[in-house]
């Protein structure tokens, strides 16, 4: 029977009074403890228990004699002594605490330590318990990391919410600056002006990126699936930030797993997420010494890859450790970072069934861990596939535009007809049933967010009453992020172009389908 600690304290007070001749009363009580019992005088171990003895993997021969400091981790041995020297000096000082032990083999062993002041052979001495306490640190290191994973994954969809929101919004007037732009950019105008529209375009594209990284941000949408190497991702975006690196003294160690397995996954987006730590860790190393040490290294771990980033930079405290990877948190200041890099790459991981981590401990340096499980390829996975048209344009073909954005319909008006197509333009569904019950059209281009009646209920109006037309339709949205819109085009597999899009973009979906529709009746 194991006796607690608390009782084998007891008995070993009454032991340590009565003088020696009563530990062998009460030696079986001390023996069977549960937790590891020991004496410690002038900083040596004077009497330990079978607990204790098992506990350090060492032998009762060994640890008599032994300095107990040679049992504690160094980060923990001052407060060892400072305690004990303490209680000598009659000081109030608390007598439970925890500290990391060393086991022989090295292992190191969370612990919590009951230490008193008692009197062994006439002298002063340290009564010590000992109890293990690392599979319960453990699980609450678990149960604080689901924590801090749920907390972000909810503020995510929360924010991530209103993000696509916001996006649909912006999309809108974006998609008449960038097209309207681009038009003007085509014709012959003064090249100062020209080259003021160039600068518009560029920006207008330079905000749509943004965009797209919140929607990113937001957990929308399904990445792609391709067999990629990760070593391969890695390193060439190590290439990539070469120069950087360089300029900045900045020194990149790489120790790539040669066995390393492939995996399903999205190399792009998993390329944006070690770039986006590898330049994190750049700027931290130099803002605290203009110079630094980049370690990257790759391993299987079971039937999972990791990659570790590790800098010599000023570290990160344990306070903002546990929310780097929270939504708009940043340390850098007002105009030095949005606070969304992290949360992005913490989506994109996620979305890949894995995990994204830091360890850090300050002005040492921080390490960031990317975990991705190993995925087989199998033939039903989704492979990108590019198929290079023959550009095929249906001059006269007679084309309705549906978009209750006035911008983007004469957009879309002045474009469409320049390039030789019949365009008629509504902004609500019920005017374009109307005009379908007198008139033909080779193709619709319809917006999914349409007042009164959506986009996706005028197409099922218009496959209910002519479902060749209905196979004609694009649609041209702003909302193919929003939960229905998705779920629309995953069961309908319904051809679609997400707003803002260029000229080209759109001229390529329409020949594609318009050549399609020819093809079908030839």
């Amino acid at each position: 029977m194991k006796i607690p600690g608390d009782t084998a304290r007891y008995w070993l007070k009454r032991e340590l009074l009565w003088g020696k001749s009563t530990v062998d009363r009460y030696h079986n009580l001390i023996e069977h403890s549960a937790d590891g019992i020991a004496i410690v005088q002038d900083g040596v171990i004077k009497l330990v228990n079978s607990a204790g003895v098992r506990m350090s993997g060492y032998n009762k021969e060994e640890l008599l004699g032994m300095p107990f400091t040679q049992l504690v981790t160094p980060d923990c041995q001052n407060l060892v002594l400072e305690r004990y020297r303490a209680r000598l000096a009659g000081k109030e000082v608390p007598s439970l605490y925890e500290i990391r032990f060393v086991t022989k083999d090295n292992q190191v062993r969370d612990v919590e330590v009951n230490a008193a002041l008692a009197e062994y052979e006439g002298r002063s001495a340290d009564e010590i318990i000992v109890r293990d306490i690392t599979e319960r640190k453990q699980a609450e290191e678990r149960e604080r990391q689901l924590q801090q994973e749920l907390n972000i994954a909810r503020r995510m969809a929360s924010i991530g919410e209103m993000a696509a929101g916001v996006a649909h919004e912006i999309n809108n007037p974006l998609t008449g600056i960038i097209g309207f732009s681009q038009l003007l950019i085509s014709r012959d105008i003064p090249a100062d002006a020209k080259q003021e529209l160039i600068v518009i375009n560029n920006e207008a594209r330079r905000l749509a990126k943004i965009v797209l990284n919140l929607l990113a941000f937001a957990n929308h949408g399904k990445p792609g699936r391709e067999y990629v190497d990760i070593n391969h991702i890695i390193s060439r975006v190590l290439e990539l930030h070469a120069y950087e690196m360089t300029v900045h003294n900045i020194e990149v160690a790489a120790w790539f797993a040669h066995d390393l397995p492939r995996t399903m996954a999205d190399a792009g987006q998993l390329q944006q997420v070690f770039l986006n730590i590898i330049t994190n860790a750049e700027k931290e190393m130099i803002k605290a010494h203009n110079r630094g040490k980049l370690s990257v290294k790759t391993e299987r771990i079971g039937d999972s890859i990791r990659c570790s980033f590790t800098d010599d930079g000023p570290g990160i405290s344990k306070e903002n450790l546990d929310r780097i990877f929270e939504p708009f948190f940043t340390t850098r200041g007002k105009g030095n970072g949005t606070g969304l890099g992290l949360s992005i790459c913490h989506g994109i991981v996620a979305q890949h069934k894995g995990r994204i981590y830091a360890e850090s401990e300050p002005g040492e340096g921080a390490t960031f861990v990317v975990e991705l499980p190993i995925v087989a390829h199998t033939k039903n996975a989704e492979e990108t596939i590019v198929i290079e048209e023959e550009p095929w344009q249906q001059r006269g073909a007679k084309i309705l535009v549906v978009d209750n954005e006035l911008s983007i319909l004469d957009f879309l008006k002045r474009l469409l007809t320049e390039e030789g197509y019949q365009v008629e333009t509504v902004a609500r569904a019920h005017k374009a049933l109307k005009r379908l019950e007198s008139e033909k059209y080779d193709l619709i281009l319809l917006d999914v967010k349409l007042p009164g009646m959506n986009g996706i209920e005028l197409y099922r109006r218009i496959q209910a009453m002519d479902p060749a037309l209905a196979q004609r339709i694009l649609f041209i949205t702003g909302d193919v992020l929003a939960k229905t819109t998705r779920d629309f085009f995953a069961q309908t597999k319904m051809p679609h172009i997400a707003k803002p899009f260029t000229i080209e973009q759109l001229k390529r979906e329409i020949n594609h389908m318009l050549s399609s529709t020819m093809a079908c009746h030839t």
